[in-house]
Protein backbone atom coordinates (compact mmCIF):
# COMPACT_ATOMS: atom_id res chain seq x y z
CA UNK A 1 0.00 0.00 0.00
CA UNK A 2 2.67 2.52 0.48
CA UNK A 3 4.38 1.22 -2.31
CA UNK A 4 1.04 2.36 -4.09
CA UNK A 5 1.31 5.66 -2.44
CA UNK A 6 4.59 6.58 -3.35
CA UNK A 7 4.30 5.88 -6.91
CA UNK A 8 1.12 7.50 -7.07
CA UNK A 9 3.48 10.87 -5.29
CA UNK A 10 5.94 10.61 -8.13
CA UNK A 11 2.98 10.35 -11.42
CA UNK A 12 1.76 13.33 -9.52
CA UNK A 13 4.26 15.35 -9.19
CA UNK A 14 5.77 14.49 -12.87
CA UNK A 15 2.66 14.84 -14.28
CA UNK A 16 2.60 18.69 -12.90
CA UNK A 17 6.44 19.39 -13.18
CA UNK A 18 5.72 19.56 -16.94
CA UNK A 19 5.00 23.40 -17.41
CA UNK A 20 3.78 25.29 -14.61
CA UNK A 21 0.31 27.19 -15.67
CA UNK A 22 -0.67 30.42 -13.79
CA UNK A 23 -4.74 29.34 -13.09
CA UNK A 24 -4.97 33.08 -11.85
CA UNK A 25 -4.68 34.84 -14.99
CA UNK A 26 -6.74 37.03 -16.79
CA UNK A 27 -6.85 37.04 -20.34
CA UNK A 28 -8.94 38.60 -22.92
CA UNK A 29 -9.54 35.72 -25.16
CA UNK A 30 -8.66 31.63 -25.00
CA UNK A 31 -5.84 31.50 -27.36
CA UNK A 32 -5.97 28.02 -26.74
CA UNK A 33 -9.46 27.97 -28.78
CA UNK A 34 -7.68 29.65 -31.72
CA UNK A 35 -4.51 27.62 -31.61
CA UNK A 36 -3.48 24.35 -29.78
CA UNK A 37 -0.55 23.44 -30.09
CA UNK A 38 0.01 20.29 -28.06
CA UNK A 39 0.46 16.68 -29.16
CA UNK A 40 -0.13 13.13 -27.84
CA UNK A 41 -2.90 13.58 -25.81
CA UNK A 42 -1.73 17.28 -24.06
CA UNK A 43 -3.57 19.45 -22.35
CA UNK A 44 -3.60 23.68 -24.04
CA UNK A 45 -3.97 26.11 -20.89
CA UNK A 46 -3.08 29.56 -20.91
CA UNK A 47 -0.09 30.78 -18.85
CA UNK A 48 0.56 33.76 -17.13
CA UNK A 49 1.54 36.06 -19.96
CA UNK A 50 -1.66 34.77 -21.73
CA UNK A 51 0.24 32.04 -24.62
CA UNK A 52 -0.59 28.56 -25.01
CA UNK A 53 1.12 26.32 -22.24
CA UNK A 54 0.92 22.32 -22.63
CA UNK A 55 0.30 20.30 -19.42
CA UNK A 56 1.84 16.30 -20.74
CA UNK A 57 0.35 12.69 -19.70
CA UNK A 58 3.43 10.57 -18.14
CA UNK A 59 4.25 8.67 -21.08
CA UNK A 60 5.19 12.02 -22.83
CA UNK A 61 6.84 14.95 -22.36
CA UNK A 62 8.67 18.22 -24.73
CA UNK A 63 7.40 21.83 -24.23
CA UNK A 64 4.55 20.65 -26.91
CA UNK A 65 4.15 16.57 -25.10
CA UNK A 66 5.72 15.83 -28.66
CA UNK A 67 8.80 13.13 -27.31
CA UNK A 68 7.10 9.85 -26.10
CA UNK A 69 9.26 8.35 -23.23
CA UNK A 70 8.76 4.78 -24.53
CA UNK A 71 8.09 3.54 -28.04
CA UNK A 72 4.42 2.86 -29.15
CA UNK A 73 2.84 1.60 -32.03
CA UNK A 74 0.74 4.36 -33.70
CA UNK A 75 -1.30 4.28 -36.92
CA UNK A 76 -1.12 7.10 -39.40
CA UNK A 77 -4.71 9.23 -38.15
CA UNK A 78 -4.46 11.65 -41.36
CA UNK A 79 -8.16 12.07 -43.57
CA UNK A 80 -8.98 14.23 -46.40
CA UNK A 81 -11.07 16.05 -44.27
CA UNK A 82 -8.74 16.44 -40.99
CA UNK A 83 -7.18 20.11 -41.65
CA UNK A 84 -10.31 20.90 -43.31
CA UNK A 85 -9.50 21.40 -46.90
CA UNK A 86 -7.13 24.40 -45.74
CA UNK A 87 -4.03 22.55 -45.13
CA UNK A 88 -2.38 19.68 -45.73
CA UNK A 89 -2.11 16.56 -42.92
CA UNK A 90 1.30 14.94 -42.03
CA UNK A 91 2.22 12.10 -39.36
CA UNK A 92 5.26 11.41 -37.65
CA UNK A 93 5.42 7.74 -36.90
CA UNK A 94 7.69 8.34 -34.33
CA UNK A 95 6.64 10.66 -32.27
CA UNK A 96 2.77 9.35 -33.53
CA UNK A 97 1.71 13.18 -33.89
CA UNK A 98 -0.33 14.36 -36.80
CA UNK A 99 0.06 18.04 -37.92
CA UNK A 100 -1.81 20.53 -40.28
CA UNK A 101 0.39 22.55 -42.38
CA UNK A 102 -2.21 25.38 -42.60
CA UNK A 103 -2.14 27.40 -45.88
CA UNK A 104 -2.20 31.47 -46.17
CA UNK A 105 -4.72 33.04 -44.23
CA UNK A 106 -5.41 30.06 -42.06
CA UNK A 107 -4.37 29.05 -38.47
CA UNK A 108 -5.26 26.47 -35.95
CA UNK A 109 -4.35 23.02 -34.95
CA UNK A 110 -6.75 21.79 -37.77
CA UNK A 111 -6.84 24.84 -40.27
CA UNK A 112 -10.22 25.81 -38.99
CA UNK A 113 -10.06 29.47 -37.92
CA UNK A 114 -8.93 31.85 -40.47
CA UNK A 115 -6.23 34.46 -39.41
CA UNK A 116 -8.50 37.24 -38.29
CA UNK A 117 -10.35 34.91 -35.83
CA UNK A 118 -7.44 34.64 -33.49
CA UNK A 119 -6.92 38.15 -33.47
CA UNK A 120 -8.09 40.80 -30.70
CA UNK A 121 -8.79 44.29 -31.61
CA UNK A 122 -9.68 45.75 -28.34
CA UNK A 123 -10.72 49.14 -30.28
CA UNK A 124 -10.72 48.48 -34.02
CA UNK A 125 -11.25 45.45 -36.41
CA UNK A 126 -8.87 42.98 -38.19
CA UNK A 127 -7.91 43.54 -41.60
CA UNK A 128 -6.29 40.84 -43.63
CA UNK A 129 -3.00 42.05 -45.75
CA UNK A 130 -2.70 39.95 -48.91
CA UNK A 131 -4.03 37.32 -46.96
CA UNK A 132 -0.74 36.41 -45.75
CA UNK A 133 -0.55 38.27 -42.23
CA UNK A 134 -3.67 40.53 -39.71
CA UNK A 135 -3.43 43.88 -39.18
CA UNK A 136 -5.84 45.90 -36.59
CA UNK A 137 -7.44 48.94 -38.23
CA UNK A 138 -8.11 51.07 -35.24
CA UNK A 139 -10.82 53.09 -34.20
CA UNK A 140 -10.29 57.49 -34.28
CA UNK A 141 -8.92 57.90 -30.74
CA UNK A 142 -6.71 54.53 -30.17
CA UNK A 143 -3.36 52.94 -32.03
CA UNK A 144 -1.06 50.17 -30.66
CA UNK A 145 -1.38 46.70 -32.41
CA UNK A 146 -4.14 45.64 -30.58
CA UNK A 147 -5.50 49.38 -30.29
CA UNK A 148 -5.38 50.00 -26.60
CA UNK A 149 -3.30 53.27 -26.38
CA UNK A 150 -5.49 56.31 -26.03
CA UNK A 151 -5.08 59.57 -27.34
CA UNK A 152 -2.79 61.57 -24.45
CA UNK A 153 -3.24 65.37 -25.63
CA UNK A 154 -4.95 67.55 -23.09
CA UNK A 155 -7.95 69.50 -24.68
CA UNK A 156 -9.31 72.42 -22.30
CA UNK A 157 -12.43 72.94 -23.71
CA UNK A 158 -12.74 69.90 -26.41
CA UNK A 159 -12.00 66.22 -26.61
CA UNK A 160 -8.76 64.39 -27.77
CA UNK A 161 -9.17 61.60 -30.70
CA UNK A 162 -6.09 60.15 -33.41
CA UNK A 163 -6.44 60.71 -36.94
CA UNK A 164 -4.27 58.99 -39.02
CA UNK A 165 -2.00 58.52 -35.92
CA UNK A 166 -2.01 62.38 -35.23
CA UNK A 167 -3.59 63.80 -32.05
CA UNK A 168 -6.15 66.49 -32.72
CA UNK A 169 -8.69 68.11 -30.47
CA UNK A 170 -12.15 68.68 -31.27
CA UNK A 171 -13.17 71.65 -29.63
CA UNK A 172 -16.22 73.18 -28.50
CA UNK A 173 -18.06 76.20 -29.47
CA UNK A 174 -15.16 78.43 -31.65
CA UNK A 175 -11.83 77.44 -29.77
CA UNK A 176 -9.19 76.76 -31.60
CA UNK A 177 -7.78 73.16 -32.24
CA UNK A 178 -4.22 73.99 -32.97
CA UNK A 179 -4.06 75.93 -29.22
CA UNK A 180 -5.21 72.38 -27.02
CA UNK A 181 -8.78 74.84 -27.54
CA UNK A 182 -7.67 77.59 -24.73
CA UNK A 183 -8.01 80.47 -27.39
CA UNK A 184 -11.30 81.67 -29.26
CA UNK A 185 -11.47 83.02 -32.40
CA UNK A 186 -14.68 84.76 -33.55
CA UNK A 187 -16.11 83.28 -36.75
CA UNK A 188 -16.49 84.92 -39.99
CA UNK A 189 -20.32 86.72 -40.52
CA UNK A 190 -21.55 86.65 -44.29
CA UNK A 191 -23.18 89.53 -45.27
CA UNK A 192 -26.12 89.26 -47.35
CA UNK A 193 -27.94 91.69 -50.03
CA UNK A 194 -31.25 92.13 -48.58
CA UNK A 195 -34.29 93.81 -50.73
CA UNK A 196 -35.14 97.14 -50.68
CA UNK A 197 -38.88 96.16 -49.90
CA UNK A 198 -37.59 94.98 -46.58
CA UNK A 199 -35.58 98.07 -45.50
CA UNK A 200 -38.13 100.06 -43.93
CA UNK A 201 -39.58 96.97 -42.17
CA UNK A 202 -36.05 97.00 -40.43
CA UNK A 203 -35.22 100.31 -39.96
CA UNK A 204 -38.36 100.64 -37.08
CA UNK A 205 -36.63 97.96 -34.88
CA UNK A 206 -33.05 99.07 -35.40
CA UNK A 207 -33.95 102.44 -34.43
CA UNK A 208 -35.73 101.30 -31.83
CA UNK A 209 -32.91 99.01 -30.70
CA UNK A 210 -30.47 102.01 -31.12
CA UNK A 211 -32.52 103.93 -28.54
CA UNK A 212 -32.99 101.34 -25.97
CA UNK A 213 -28.93 100.93 -25.79
CA UNK A 214 -28.57 104.62 -26.00
CA UNK A 215 -30.87 104.33 -22.88
CA UNK A 216 -29.09 101.40 -21.32
CA UNK A 217 -26.09 103.69 -21.71
CA UNK A 218 -26.73 106.54 -19.97
CA UNK A 219 -28.34 104.74 -17.02
CA UNK A 220 -25.25 102.64 -16.52
CA UNK A 221 -23.32 105.94 -16.71
CA UNK A 222 -25.16 107.29 -13.95
CA UNK A 223 -25.57 104.58 -11.62
CA UNK A 224 -29.44 103.97 -11.83
CA UNK A 225 -30.36 101.62 -9.09
CA UNK A 226 -32.24 99.78 -11.65
CA UNK A 227 -29.95 99.31 -14.20
CA UNK A 228 -27.10 98.13 -11.38
CA UNK A 229 -29.80 95.36 -10.31
CA UNK A 230 -30.09 94.12 -13.82
CA UNK A 231 -26.00 94.10 -14.45
CA UNK A 232 -25.68 92.40 -10.96
CA UNK A 233 -28.01 90.13 -11.70
CA UNK A 234 -26.23 88.94 -15.03
CA UNK A 235 -23.31 89.10 -13.60
CA UNK A 236 -20.49 85.38 -13.81
CA UNK A 237 -19.35 84.39 -10.42
CA UNK A 238 -15.89 85.63 -10.32
CA UNK A 239 -14.61 81.79 -9.83
CA UNK A 240 -15.77 81.21 -13.37
CA UNK A 241 -13.91 84.60 -14.38
CA UNK A 242 -10.36 83.13 -13.35
CA UNK A 243 -9.47 81.23 -16.75
CA UNK A 244 -9.99 84.39 -18.53
CA UNK A 245 -7.87 85.91 -16.10
CA UNK A 246 -4.98 83.52 -16.65
CA UNK A 247 -5.22 83.71 -20.07
CA UNK A 248 -5.10 87.60 -20.15
CA UNK A 249 -2.14 88.11 -17.78
CA UNK A 250 0.23 85.70 -19.35
CA UNK A 251 -0.85 86.88 -22.85
CA UNK A 252 -0.08 90.40 -22.17
CA UNK A 253 3.45 89.33 -19.91
CA UNK A 254 6.93 88.50 -21.85
CA UNK A 255 7.87 86.71 -19.00
CA UNK A 256 5.58 84.40 -17.00
CA UNK A 257 7.65 83.03 -13.59
CA UNK A 258 6.55 78.93 -12.67
CA UNK A 259 7.10 78.78 -8.80
CA UNK A 260 6.85 75.24 -8.72
CA UNK A 261 5.81 73.32 -5.47
CA UNK A 262 3.71 70.22 -4.54
CA UNK A 263 0.31 72.16 -4.59
CA UNK A 264 1.21 73.74 -7.77
CA UNK A 265 1.63 70.53 -9.74
CA UNK A 266 -1.84 69.48 -8.95
CA UNK A 267 -3.52 72.68 -9.57
CA UNK A 268 -5.96 72.73 -12.08
CA UNK A 269 -6.01 76.10 -12.58
CA UNK A 270 -1.83 76.47 -12.63
CA UNK A 271 -2.24 73.70 -15.29
CA UNK A 272 -3.93 75.98 -17.43
CA UNK A 273 -1.69 78.51 -16.76
CA UNK A 274 1.53 77.10 -17.62
CA UNK A 275 -0.34 75.67 -20.69
CA UNK A 276 -1.07 78.92 -21.56
CA UNK A 277 2.48 79.81 -21.53
CA UNK A 278 3.57 77.12 -23.27
CA UNK A 279 1.58 78.26 -26.25
CA UNK A 280 2.81 81.70 -26.36
CA UNK A 281 6.11 80.06 -25.91
CA UNK A 282 5.88 78.47 -28.78
CA UNK A 283 4.37 81.23 -30.76
CA UNK A 284 8.14 83.22 -29.62
CA UNK A 285 6.30 85.57 -27.85
CA UNK A 286 7.23 85.28 -24.19
CA UNK A 287 9.58 83.20 -22.59
CA UNK A 288 9.18 80.83 -19.22
CA UNK A 289 11.47 81.14 -16.35
CA UNK A 290 10.70 77.79 -13.89
CA UNK A 291 11.44 78.39 -10.36
CA UNK A 292 11.66 75.16 -8.24
CA UNK A 293 10.45 76.45 -5.01
CA UNK A 294 10.35 72.70 -3.29
CA UNK A 295 10.87 69.41 -3.98
CA UNK A 296 8.39 68.24 -6.95
CA UNK A 297 7.54 64.07 -7.71
CA UNK A 298 8.12 63.50 -11.43
CA UNK A 299 4.97 60.70 -10.97
CA UNK A 300 3.07 63.57 -10.71
CA UNK A 301 3.65 65.96 -13.41
CA UNK A 302 1.98 65.91 -16.40
CA UNK A 303 3.27 65.71 -20.08
CA UNK A 304 3.51 69.29 -20.78
CA UNK A 305 5.45 70.97 -17.88
CA UNK A 306 7.52 67.66 -17.67
CA UNK A 307 8.25 68.74 -21.40
CA UNK A 308 9.13 72.37 -20.21
CA UNK A 309 11.22 71.15 -17.36
CA UNK A 310 13.56 69.06 -20.27
CA UNK A 311 13.96 71.60 -22.65
CA UNK A 312 14.11 75.12 -20.57
CA UNK A 313 16.62 75.58 -17.89
CA UNK A 314 15.24 76.00 -14.57
CA UNK A 315 16.36 78.19 -11.47
CA UNK A 316 16.04 75.99 -7.59
CA UNK A 317 15.28 78.44 -4.70
CA UNK A 318 18.71 78.19 -2.49
CA UNK A 319 16.64 79.11 1.17
CA UNK A 320 16.89 81.85 3.47
CA UNK A 321 19.36 80.49 6.05
CA UNK A 322 22.88 82.10 6.48
CA UNK A 323 24.71 79.40 4.98
CA UNK A 324 22.96 79.62 1.92
CA UNK A 325 23.62 83.53 1.51
CA UNK A 326 25.86 83.68 -1.24
CA UNK A 327 23.99 80.91 -3.10
CA UNK A 328 20.61 83.35 -2.44
CA UNK A 329 22.69 86.15 -4.19
CA UNK A 330 23.53 84.23 -7.24
CA UNK A 331 19.96 83.09 -7.31
CA UNK A 332 18.75 86.64 -7.40
CA UNK A 333 21.63 87.56 -10.11
CA UNK A 334 20.63 84.51 -12.59
CA UNK A 335 16.90 85.91 -12.05
CA UNK A 336 17.85 89.26 -12.97
CA UNK A 337 19.84 88.07 -15.89
CA UNK A 338 16.77 85.85 -17.48
CA UNK A 339 14.25 89.44 -17.23
CA UNK A 340 14.15 91.52 -20.26
CA UNK A 341 16.73 94.12 -20.42
CA UNK A 342 15.21 97.84 -19.84
CA UNK A 343 17.26 100.82 -21.33
CA UNK A 344 18.48 102.43 -18.13
CA UNK A 345 19.24 106.09 -19.94
CA UNK A 346 15.72 106.44 -21.43
CA UNK A 347 14.69 108.40 -18.72
CA UNK A 348 17.67 111.02 -19.11
CA UNK A 349 17.54 111.11 -22.66
CA UNK A 350 13.49 112.72 -22.81
CA UNK A 351 14.59 115.26 -20.02
CA UNK A 352 17.85 116.27 -22.10
CA UNK A 353 15.29 116.70 -25.24
CA UNK A 354 12.57 118.60 -23.22
CA UNK A 355 15.76 120.78 -21.91
CA UNK A 356 16.62 121.48 -25.54
CA UNK A 357 13.03 122.04 -27.17
CA UNK A 358 12.85 124.55 -24.11
CA UNK A 359 16.01 126.55 -25.28
CA UNK A 360 15.09 126.57 -28.83
CA UNK A 361 11.80 128.06 -28.06
CA UNK A 362 13.54 130.29 -26.10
Amino acid sequence: MEMSTAKLLIFSLSFIACFPVNETAICTYNVCSFHDPCKNGGTCKPNSECKAACICPPEVDGKHCQHRKSPKRCTNECTPDTCHNHGNCTFDTESCNMECKCESGYTGKKCNHEMCDAMVCVHGSCKKINNVRSKCQCDDGWIGETCNIGCTRNCLHGECFLHRGEEICACEGHYKPDSNCTEEEIPPTTVEEWDKRYLGFLAIPLLLSFVLAVSVYVMWRYRFTFILKIIYTFQNYEDHAICNNIINAVEKSRRTILILSPDYVISEWTRMEYQVAHQEMLKKRQKIIPIIFRDISIQELDKNLSYILKSITYLEWPGTSEQDSPKLSKFWEKLRLTMPKKREMLIEDDKNTQKDRATTVV
